[in-house]
């Protein structure tokens, strides 16, 4: 279904509830992944990128996929730190380096 189209078809309206409950699902698993990933396990931003090539370099579909959950504990590892110093994500950009004051 198109976005911003209503659905009329019964299916449809079946089938698009039941994708967003599984992405919604999915998203959940994606983020617990990362957050066990480094509080339970305390794998690195290098140990989540060699892993992810490793995988990658199997070449099969679940390889790639593992890769993606492997990349995502790296930006969930930035997003806490930005998260708890907000400053940091502005720092650069107001630097007189950059012509921002």
């Amino acid at each position: 279904m198109v976005a911003g189209e209503e659905a009329t078809d019964p299916e449809e309206e079946r089938l698009d509830a039941l994708c967003e409950s599984l992405f919604s699902l999915f998203l959940r698993f994606q983020n617990a992944f990362a957050r066990a990933a480094i509080d339970k396990m305390g794998l690195t931003d290098a140990d989540a990128e060699g892993i992810a090539r490793m995988m990658e370099a199997g070449g099969s579909k679940i390889g790639h996929a593992f890769a993606y959950l492997m990349r995502n504990v790296i930006s969930e590892r930035l997003l806490r730190s930005v998260s708890h110093d907000p400053a940091t994500g502005w720092s650069d950009a107001r630097s007189p380096e950059k012509g921002v004051n």
